[in-house]
């Protein structure tokens, strides 16, 4: 694995082809299956992976309002802690925004579940049965 390594970055001459293309199959099927293997154990581990996209959209929103007002969408660490530090005195929800979105007749949807957390030692969570979905217009 390390000598393909080395191949694939410091000698790059070695890996185009006539038209500028790596046939991974045949040519590094060993750095191939690892990848396949990598990203197979990701998708595992985070059931959502392929929703995420790859623009790392974050919403922030302040948590004493609703209906959209005062939403920031953000992609940087930096960018979000500078606005919620410079509003000073408020709370904010930051939330990972899903770039591919599960879709039910052509329409964004989100799950509601109404859920009551009484204590944190022992921990105590109280749900509602009933949850309802809610559809995008």
């Amino acid at each position: 694995m390390r000598s393909q390594y080395k191949l694939l970055f410091k000698d790059k001459s070695k890996i185009k082809n006539t038209e500028n293309k790596i046939d991974m199959n045949t040519q590094y099927p060993l750095l191939l299956d690892f990848t396949k293997k990598v990203l197979a154990k990701l998708k595992e581990q985070f059931p959502q992976y392929d929703m995420n996209g790859n623009k790392n959209l974050w919403i922030v929103k302040p948590g004493h309002a609703s209906r959209g007002r005062g939403i920031m969408v953000l992609q940087k660490y930096n960018e979000i802690l500078k606005y919620i530090k410079e509003s000073k005195g408020r709370h904010w929800v930051v939330q990972k925004y899903i770039e591919n979105p599960l879709i039910i007749n052509k329409r964004k949807f989100d799950i509601r579940q109404w859920v009551l957390v009484t204590d944190w030692n022992p921990l105590t969570v109280w749900i509602y049965k009933q949850c309802y979905i809610r559809f995008a217009m």
